[in-house]
């Protein structure tokens, strides 16, 4: 089963792909980037804290 995150990441990409070759989609395409980023970010934050406390 896939995480959130990579269906996430999925979605974005697959959008970034169909818009490689649109005139104009440059700035739309860093905002998707920078928006699965972030998520990415949140994600490991998460999975991060999480280890930590199982190891308490």
């Amino acid at each position: 089963m896939r995480s959130h995150a990579e269906i996430s990441a999925g979605v974005i990409f697959d959008i970034q792909r169909k818009l490689k070759d649109v005139p104009g989609a440059g700035e739309l395409r860093r905002t998707l980037l920078q928006m699965a980023l972030a998520r990415l970010q949140e994600v490991s934050d998460q999975f991060a804290s999480r280890a930590a406390r199982d190891r308490v």
